[in-house]
């Protein structure tokens, strides 16, 4: 019995993976993304900029929304609340926005915090929060429109970027989205739209040359050597050398190496500087169980980016520095004057994966999308989405 069970099981898994292989062409990958994931929204206005829109609640159509209708959600006694204007919609446990027209995107506008207005396409799904009774709102769309929205979110409107270097964000954005999928699977979605996640503020509207960059790289990911997508980390400007994940993190992950970047050097976030008064300084060091004289000088070069700073017998991470004093970067030098420590610093941000700054002037250099990934992500191959699948189809008939 258990045989028979398991070679059905073999066979349906084979079926099933053919049938994902056969159509991969037409596959497309949706991700839904908790949108104002850091506010605490109590009241939103929604608005049809185009198309149209079907509104549910408690899983009944109860109404089709127009172009340019007003909805005014809220919540009201542990519910939600739809209104058209001060016309009364329906409430209840959810409520749902589905397009009922190709290409349809709508205007949201949250009330209650007062916040700027954002257009997003695809459908959502809002709930209270059983604990905070906040409204929880989902924007579920194609994973190729949600990349157009977090390069615009990221990168900036700014046409003049080259589009060797928005393939490269898009490429980024797509492996990190597939990456962490799940992330927030049992919250009720995937991923969220700050900093934590991606920042994904909406649709792109302002820039044409991000739909050119995703169109050309559409379902491209990038994979280390055993065929699984990286953790396609990036930073702003690293100061020169980008680091070691084991500088930064617990964990020594291949492709995230350590290069020396000459193209991060004059960036805009490359110097900078931070003063503390010695005294300070010195009660911090002895806050964290390090012995030193008053009198010791803490003047140092840091050529190279270092995981510790060396006390004598004691050390401190330069991370952990980083933090504590809200620096930019763990890469900087120390003058000590007698009165005040002074951080030279270089680059901003983890420094770990691609540097952003560096990436720009590497495509206005004209080295395209795959030299400038391969150049910070150490190994790596880039591949349609869809071998990814295969590969792993294989191994599970395997």
């Amino acid at each position: 019995m258990f045989r028979r069970f398991e070679i059905f099981n073999f066979r349906f898994l084979s079926i099933f993976f053919l049938i994902i292989l056969k159509n991969t062409a037409s596959f497309s990958q949706n991700i839904s993304v908790r949108i104002f994931s850091q506010y605490e929204l109590k009241s939103l206005v929604f608005t049809p900029v185009y198309g149209e829109y079907n509104l549910i609640c408690n899983n009944d159509t109860i109404k089709k929304i127009k172009k340019l209708d007003i909805i005014n959600i809220y919540t009201s006694n542990d519910s939600l609340i739809a209104k058209q204007w001060l016309t009364y919609i329906c409430s209840g446990d959810t409520i749902k926005m589905l397009p009922t027209v190709p290409g349809s995107y709508f205007r949201i506008k949250a009330i209650k915090p007062d916040l700027k207005v954002r257009y997003y396409e695809g459908l959502f799904k809002i709930w209270l929060d059983s604990i905070s009774h906040n409204i929880i709102v989902v924007n579920s769309l194609d994973i190729e429109k949600y990349v157009s929205g977090v390069i615009e979110s990221e990168a900036g409107s700014n046409s003049s970027l080259p589009v060797e270097y928005l393939k490269t964000q898009a490429v980024i954005s797509r492996t990190y989205a597939l990456k962490n999928k799940d992330m927030y699977k049992e919250e009720g979605y995937d991923l969220c739209d700050n900093i934590n996640c991606q920042a994904y503020y909406g649709k792109s509207l302002r820039n044409k040359n991000v739909a050119i960059a995703v169109n050309q790289t559409k379902g491209l990911v990038i994979v280390d050597s055993s065929f699984n997508l990286i953790y396609s980390v990036f930073h702003s400007n690293s100061g020169g050398e980008t680091a070691y994940s084991y500088q930064v993190w617990h964990d020594t992950i291949p492709y995230l190496c350590s290069v020396t970047d000459s193209f991060s050097i004059g960036g805009k976030n490359y110097l900078w500087n931070f003063k503390i008064k010695k005294s300070v300084w010195l009660d911090y060091l002895t806050q964290k169980g390090i012995k030193v004289n008053r009198d010791f000088n803490f003047s140092l070069k840091m050529p190279h980016r270092q995981k510790y700073l060396y006390f004598g017998k004691d050390s401190i991470k330069t991370s952990e520095i980083r933090k504590d004093w809200g620096l930019k970067s763990a890469f900087f030098d120390i003058v000590d004057n007698g009165n005040y420590i002074i951080l030279n610093g270089r680059g901003f941000g983890h420094g770990v994966g691609l540097c952003q700054e560096g990436a720009l002037r590497m495509a206005k250099y004209k080295f395209n999308f795959r030299e400038i990934l391969e150049y910070y992500y150490s190994g790596i191959r880039i591949v349609p989405y869809s071998d990814v699948l295969k590969v792993k189809s294989k191994e599970i008939n395997n």
